[in-house]
């Protein structure tokens, strides 16, 4: 008795310091809601859905992450582990900075599991706090700040690329997605002069840069979409001005990344500028956005196999809810005009025109320019990644809009629906994977580089998943070889009158460096035509040849640059923070 007396006692003191305190009460609902997304992640052992999609790929990026700064390799451009040991340039095209704490838990003795576990914890607490803060300050209620968020959190597509597909990218991207659209929110309605708005902005693309560069092209396609609409507001100097200056400061805190990846592509011929892919057949139909539920498992089937077995692409119930009842709106004008709602039902409307089968990708095809700007999207229903944004914010508007009386009716069914949702997606998630331990790297195989995208482009597969790694050379003789991650040293004489080919166990890219141990003469080397580095052995050279790949010092600089100004910014949102308290 006495027991359950105190066992009350602290529940009505609970109960009570929550009422008084509500902002304490929301910080609990959100990491409530943030755990119970991420119920996958609380068992032991990864699970591991059919086809496995980019887990193993982005799984690797940690190991060969980890192997870098082992060798002291920051920032990382070409990771060791890759290619069973022969380096893959991997990073500086897959931007890694928000897989370095992983890297580094696994690299104190965490399991490469737990390690990525981490990371996606990270993202689903992450999202759901600053999802929630941006729509708060977009609606400045509560209850609508709740109904986006959880529609958001819980949205069928993010749960896919979180759980089923493993995109990383995409979701750390969606991460940022929520702040994108309060920055440009505020800028437009401030007219410019909230001064924080386009610190925000720029902190909201540089997050996305730094996650996924495709994902930026998207998002970036859709802002301007956005800006065009709403031309006349745009030009105005003082929104013009805090778009460019937004822009110009992501640029800045992104150098770290663009300059490097610039370079990497500039320099070098490689496979995935050859690679062709017809984003037609991987379209979806339409119906396949509106049913109500599929099970979550599969991958993407082209069209002329049909649907069966093919991953999710429903948009859920409680985004198309919102969205019927801001058109039902809309239709009877209960809406006053608001050219705003009519710009995001526009941007809804060319999403999910995009993701299907009725977009003209085939004509877009015969045109270079933009067949090269569609090929690069891979796969047209990646545009609904933009989707669960707009949905979401299109829900939070039809919440605006309803009368008081039916207001709160219509949250808690929307809330309902979106959390209901996103159990029965991760049910049917669990259920259908399988449930996999992944220890270290040893239970990967480096050999394995998806489609080897950042490979060279003259490359056989065969020469650098199978053949030995011992290095050879045509007709000189090869005294010792040593390496060390991406550097190797060969003492070899070549006793002809001819230079001679030495082909090593490294992945050619043209930014290693090949020179004399003792003289530092610099050697000649070129792609061996499988995709090794070859360095050019002159007539009668005997000595020590060091081949090795070191980060630029200019990749150094621009990696603390980006850092000042990303605390030079935080400082600056600090102060503004404060002018707005005293005022």
């Amino acid at each position: 008795m006495l027991q359950y007396e105190t066992t009350k006692l602290y529940t009505v003191a609970g109960m009570k310091t929550l009422r008084e305190h509500p902002k304490l009460k929301t910080g609990l609902l959100l990491v409530l809601v943030a755990l119970a997304v991420s119920i996958p992640l609380f068992c032991d052992g990864l699970f591991i859905p059919n086809p496995g999609h980019d887990l193993e790929f982005h799984l690797q990026r940690i190991v060969g992450l980890a192997s870098a700064i082992q060798a002291g390799e920051i920032p990382c451009q070409i990771q060791p582990w890759w290619v069973r040991g022969m380096g893959y340039a991997v990073s500086a095209f897959y931007p890694d900075l928000f897989l370095y704490p992983s890297a580094l838990l696994y690299l104190a003795g965490m399991s490469l599991e737990n390690a990525y576990k981490v990371l996606l914890l990270g993202i689903n607490f992450a999202s759901v706090f600053l999802c929630y803060w941006s729509f708060k300050k977009i609606f400045k209620k509560d209850s609508i700040a709740w109904v986006g968020t959880l529609v958001y959190i819980f949205f069928p597509y993010r749960l896919t690329d979180l759980y089923l597909r493993s995109a990383l990218g995409e979701n750390l991207s969606l991460v940022f997605l929520p702040l994108c659209a309060e920055s440009i929110h505020s800028i437009y309605t401030s007219q410019g002069s909230d001064k924080g708005a386009w610190k925000r902005m720029a902190l909201a693309y540089a997050g996305i840069c730094a996650s996924h560069p495709l994902s930026l092209f998207i998002i970036g396609l859709f802002t301007a979409l956005y800006c065009i609409l709403r031309i006349r507001q745009t030009v105005r100097k003082s929104i013009l001005l805090s778009l460019l200056k937004g822009t110009g400061m992501a640029v800045l805190l992104s150098l770290w990344f663009l300059v490097p990846l610039l370079q990497f592509g500039s320099s070098n011929t490689l496979y995935m500028n050859q690679m062709y892919r017809d984003v037609y057949p991987e379209s979806i139909y339409v119906w396949q956005l509106l049913v109500p539920f599929s099970p979550s498992y599969g991958g993407s089937i082209h069209l002329g196999y049909g649907t069966k077995g093919e991953m999710p692409f429903y948009l859920g119930w409680a985004s198309l809810a919102g969205f019927a009842v801001l058109i039902y709106k809309k239709v009877k004008r209960t809406i006053e005009k608001n050219w705003e709602v009519t710009v995001l039902i526009i941007m809804t409307v060319a999403a999910m025109w995009m993701c299907t089968r009725l977009f003209p990708y085939n004509q877009l095809n015969d045109n270079k320019i933009t067949a090269y700007l569609v090929n690069k999207v891979q796969y047209p229903w990646r545009f609904e990644m933009v989707l669960v944004l707009l949905l979401s914010l299109i829900a939070m508007i039809a919440a605006s809009h309803i009368s008081a009386a039916r207001a709160r009716k219509y949250t808690r069914c929307i809330m309902a629906a979106a959390v209901l949702q996103g159990a029965v997606y991760l049910g049917s998630f669990m259920y259908h994977a399988e449930l996999k331990q992944i220890n270290s790297g040893d239970d990967l195989w480096s050999g394995n580089y998806m489609g080897g995208e950042f490979l060279p482009a003259a490359h056989f597969d065969d020469s650098l998943q199978d053949k030995s790694l011992e290095p050879y050379a045509y007709d000189a003789d090869i005294i010792s070889c040593e390496k060390d991650g991406l550097s190797v040293t060969v003492t070899i004489e070549n006793n002809t009158d001819t230079v001679q080919k030495l082909v090593l166990p490294l992945t050619y890219y043209s930014e290693y460096q090949s020179y004399d141990a003792d003289t530092g003469e610099s050697f000649e080397f070129y792609n061996s035509g499988d995709g090794r580095l070859t360095v050019i052995v002159p007539a009668g050279y005997q000595g020590t040849i060091i081949t090795k790949y070191t980060v630029k010092p200019l990749y150094q600089y621009l990696a603390v640059f980006s850092a000042c100004m990303l605390v030079l910014l935080i400082i600056m949102m600090k102060r503004d923070q404060k002018k707005s308290i005293t005022e």
